[in-house]
Formats: structure tokens, C-alpha cells, sequence
């Protein structure tokens, strides 16, 4: 993020005024103080009138052109008006903001006024640029005064101003998202330890942490999971989950975390909870359903057929073992086949996420576990569930923080997730007090 205690201090002024009353009128104004925001996208300035140039009884309207920074996008700026003597008393009559102007308004109610020196201060904070990018113009002033033609009283020039870095979790991310490799250096390692995004959608539970295996999950062995990629993508979660963890990818993971192994993989949901051997196995009923390479399936293709054959249900559905290698498939390239294989029923899985089974770990380990990021998903209400997340983790970990990030799902198969970060997301954060 860009610091603000980097300000843009410009001075730079057209001073320009009229006189119209018999005593001094006119107003000239000179910006100071301008400077980037602290999230992407907002400039923050103040305007100082010079002293002993607002007139008594006299109303001033001030458009403050704004249209090359925000895009047409002004956002909801806050001003505050001050002065630095009170024998003159100025009052604050309106203020508007449009796409092209902010427009303060100023009374002067003391017709003794123009007799005092004073300064009257305008402070703008969180005028937005659009797309978080300012390429650089001007901000420019002009006033009405009442009784006279409007004139300029102000224009500075700001320079172009970088957009706060990108966060290291959304870089990581989206390097994740994009790689497709083979393998993550050879046939035993297959491809999920070195790319994609992990995830597993949680709900607030009064008896486990969200980070907790569930006592299903428990029972089980195994633990569900979904897993994003640019090459397997869909359009809800499990359950209609709208938010929940990330794991890192194993070889990711920063030192220290413990390795949570990927027991196998299915190309769609595959209702692992009624499943054999931690959810790699058999559906209880249905003896088709065992490890695809223990019938003889390696390929996307003999997946697909076998998935017709028994009438696309789920629960015949065969899941490919990541844990040991066979005659006729290496662990990555099991993987692979997983991946592919949802382009075989490319609509039904773009509907549906795919399902892979970790290991289930132990219970209260917080610190041990690979966490990369909170998560949840735009357009719900799930932003409430990662901030209850976050806070628990900060208070269970003596302070550790955990990013929230926003995954936006695709709309269509060819559009691309899409993770985002946002500082007011954050209930705590490395820079940002406990609340």
C-alpha cells in the first residue's frame, strides 16, 4: 500500500481575484497538502483562503473540477471547513458532489469580517480516481460570488500518482490460479503441490474453529475440499458456502507449517462424506464408486465413459488416488487426469466443484496449519463469516493475522476468477489495530 506519510506537497497556484464590495472581495485560494490516498484510488487536499479577503455577508459557491481524477466517479469525498480566528464567522450552507464537481458552499455572516485576518481552511479526504489509477492533470477552482460573475481561484497541478502494490497474498494467488504445470518436479509430485488455490468453505460452528476439522471430518479421516485453477473453474461452492480458508500449496508454504497430504481427487462433487477410506472410496451401495485406478481408469476419457455408463450420478462416480503410483498412472499424472476430466463434462462441472480429500489434521494447531488467506466470495454476505474467522485466529494465535481476500467466481466458462484485496475488509491486520 501506498504510505500516506508519503505526501505529495505541492504549492502551485494561479491567484487571481476581483474586488466588487467596498470592502476587499474576492476570494483566492491556494492548495496545499495533496496527496494519495491510503487505499487504491483517493487524493486528499486542502484549500487556504488568504487572510482578510472574505467579505462580510457575502456567499461563496466553489466547483472544484475534478473530473480528471475521478473518471466520473467521485465516490463519497468528506470535506470539513475550519477557520483560525472566530471573530468572523463563517458557516458551512451546502456542499454537493457530482461526476464532474465537488461544490462547497461558504456564508459569511459578519459584515465585520473583511476587517479580521484570517485563513479558512477546505480539507477534501477520499476523492477516488478511477480504477485505482491517476495518470496525472489538474485540479482546478473557480467561485461565484454573490453579486458578481464566477472566476478562477485555483489550479494545481497533481502528477501521476502509482497505485498501492499489490498484496503479496493476491500476487500469490493469482500466480497459483494461472500455472499449469505437469508435475511439481516429478511423477510423485503431482501438480496440486505446487499450483492452484485450495479452498474449503466453512460456517461459524459454537463448538470447533473454522480452521478445525469438523467432527464428520473427524470421524472420517479425510477432509473436503474444492480446488480452483484457470483450468478448473466453477461458479459456487459446496453447499453455497460464501466464505471460508485457503490452503497454500505445499511446496509454498512458508517454514514450519505442517503438510496436510491431498488423498485424492474428483473431477465433481462426489459426496465423500458416505464414502469409504477417508472419502477416496467406495459410496456406500455402490461398488463402481471405488479408486478409478483400481478399475482400470487413468485417462480423462475412460473417466468420462465410466461416469455415463452409470447415469452421471455421483455417487458411482470414481475418484482418482493420490497416494501411491500404479502400473498404469503416476500420482501426477492421477491429478492431471482430474483436471481433465472436468472438461469432459465441461457444463455440468462448471456448475459444480470439484472435490479433493486432505488428511484430516488435529484440532487446535492454528499456527501449524498452512493457512494462506480468509476468503469470501463477492456478492454475498460472507465478508461477516471471514471477519469473525480472522478475529478468532488473531485472538487464538496471540496476534497472528491472517489476510481476508475476495474471490469473485466466474459468471461464465470463459470468464477467470478473480482475487481481490481491500484494506476496510480487515478487522486486523499487520498496520491496523485490533477492534
Amino acid at each position: 500500500m501506498v504510505n500516506n506519510v508519503k505526501n505529495i506537497i505541492l504549492f502551485f497556484m494561479l491567484l487571481f481575484s476581483i474586488a466588487a464590495h467596498a470592502v476587499s472581495s474576492g476570494v483566492t485560494f491556494t492548495v496545499t497538502n495533496v496527496k494519495q490516498g491510503t487505499t487504491s484510488g483517493t487524493i486528499s487536499f486542502q484549500m487556504d483562503s488568504c487572510k482578510n479577503c472574505i467579505s462580510g455577508s457575502v456567499d461563496y459557491l466553489f466547483s472544484i473540477d475534478h473530473t480528471p481524477i475521478t473518471g466520473g466517479e467521485p465516490g463519497s469525498p468528506v470535506i470539513t471547513f475550519t477557520n483560525d480566528t472566530s471573530p468572523c464567522i463563517i458557516t458551512k450552507t451546502g456542499f454537493s458532489v457530482n461526476d464532474q464537481y465537488l461544490k462547497p458552499e461558504l456564508n459569511s455572516s459578519l459584515n465585520s469580517c473583511s476587517t479580521y485576518s484570517f485563513t479558512t481552511h477546505i480539507k477534501v479526504d477520499n476523492l477516488k480516481m478511477a480504477g485505482g489509477e491517476w495518470k496525472g492533470g489538474n485540479l482546478t477552482c473557480s467561485v461565484a460570488e454573490s453579486g458578481n460573475a464566477g472566476y478562477t481561484c485555483g489550479s494545481i497541478n497533481v502528477p501521476a500518482l502509482s497505485p498501492p502494490p499489490t498484496p503479496d497474498v493476491i500476487t500469490q494467488l493469482n500466480t497459483a490460479y494461472n500455472a499449469e504445470p505437469a508435475n511439481c518436479g516429478d511423477d510423485s509430485k503431482p501438480a496440486v503441490l505446487c499450483s492452484g488455490v485450495t479452498i474449503r468453505g466453512t460456517v461459524a460452528s459454537s463448538s470447533y474453529h473454522s480452521w478445525d476439522p469438523s467432527p464428520a471430518s473427524v470421524t472420517s479421516g479425510g477432509t473436503s475440499f474444492s480446488y480452483l485453477r484457470k483450468d478448473s473453474k466453477y461458479q459456487k461452492l459446496a453447499y453455497g458456502y460464501t466464505n471460508g480458508l485457503i490452503f497454500f500449496p505445499q511446496q509454498q508454504a512458508p517454514a514450519g507449517k505442517t503438510a496436510i497430504p491431498t488423498l485424492c481427487a474428483f473431477p465433481i462433487d462426489a459426496s465423500t462424506d458416505n464414502r469409504v477410506d477417508k472419502g477416496c472410496g467406495e459410496y456406500t451401495g455402490h461398488p463402481e464408486s471405488t479408486t478409478c485406478q483400481s478399475q482400470n481408469i487413468f485417462t480423462a476419457d475412460e473417466w468420462y465413459q465410466h461416469y455415463v455408463q452409470y447415469s452421471s450420478q455421483h455417487a458411482s462416480e470414481c475418484g482418482f488416488d493420490l497416494r501411491t503410483s500404479t502400473a498404469g498412472s503416476t500420482i501426477a499424472s492421477a491429478f492431471n487426469a482430474t483436471i481433465e476430466s472436468m472438461a469432459t463434462i465441461a457444463s455440468e462441472s462448471f456448475g459444480t466443484q470439484n472435490e479433493l480429500r486432505l488428511q484430516t489434521w488435529a484440532p487446535n494447531i492454528p499456527t501449524q496449519l498452512p493457512i494462506q488467506a480468509f476468503f469470501y466470495l463477492k456478492g454475498s454476505s460472507g465478508l461477516t463469516g471471514a471477519q469473525h474467522d480472522q478475529q478468532d485466529f488473531y485472538n487464538n494465535t496471540g496476534g497472528q493475522v491472517v489476510p481476508i481476500v475476495q474471490i469473485a467466481l466466474p459468471a461464465s466458462k470463459s470468464d477467470d476468477v478473480v482475487f481481490s484485496y481491500s484494506v476496510s475488509d480487515q478487522i486486523v491486520s499487520a498496520t491496523k489495530d485490533k477492534k
